[in-house]
């Protein structure tokens, strides 16, 4: 099981804690298909399942279940989201985080995943910043919601086996490597690149935004 779990949901108590009711949404519409969606929980284990046509399979449909709002987890403290599940070959698993950053902006990048069948379990880590550890300007600080797509790759029924999802702190292993990279990383500088000396990307007197006031290209 995920150790130090900042949020999770694991459907033991029969429930989606504080997710919303799974719908299958016609993509190319926004309309909800409540006769194409099947889902349960039974035995701490959420079931979802959709009939998906060719046109749906196409046109990106999908079963969805967003929990929005998990109250905006530190992602310096738990920085690996979690989820075990099973799911048909046909089947993909899009997770979609909502971050926060320091200004107070947002963004929902995606990661996808696919199975070999309903009896074959899957453990899946996506780690939400990879410089958590180091937070700068630009790292996402905050998670504040988890959204859940099923969707089809081949058209027939989908199905899928949810048993958790979590955000999490390292595990040992996890934190072991982290720490190696936060020594090496600490005090590093990233030098210019040699090219850069006697190479102009820009040309003579063109000045690029990202160009420094320490290159040739930033002195004329």
């Amino acid at each position: 099981p995920p150790s130090g779990a900042g949020w999770r949901v694991d459907f033991d108590d029969g429930t989606l804690a504080g997710g919303t009711k799974p719908a299958y949404v016609i993509r190319r519409t926004g309309t909800a298909a409540p006769d194409r969606l099947q889902y349960h929980i039974t035995d701490g284990i959420l079931d979802l399942a959709g009939d998906f046509d060719k046109k749906g399979t196409d046109t990106g449909d999908y079963v969805g279940v967003r929990w929005p709002d998990i109250g905006a987890q530190s992602i310096t403290d738990f920085p690996i989201l979690e989820i075990r599940y099973a799911c048909t070959k046909n089947a993909s698993i899009l997770i979609m985080p909502v971050y926060q950053f320091e200004d107070g902006s947002t963004k929902q990048p995606y990661v996808s995943y696919g199975g070999d069948g309903l009896d074959h379990w899957n453990v899946q880590t996506f780690r939400l910043a990879g410089d958590s550890s180091l937070p700068r300007k630009h790292t996402p600080r905050k998670l504040l919601s988890v959204v859940l797509w099923l969707m089809a790759n081949k058209p027939g029924k989908v199905e899928a086996r949810i048993d958790r999802l979590a955000l999490r702190r390292f595990n040992p292993e996890e934190q072991t490597r982290e720490d190696f990279w936060v020594s090496i990383m600490t005090d590093y500088v990233a030098p210019e690149p040699p090219v850069l000396r006697d190479f102009f990307p820009f040309g003579l007197y063109s000045d690029s935004h990202n160009t420094s006031s320490a290159h040739k290209t930033g002195q004329r």
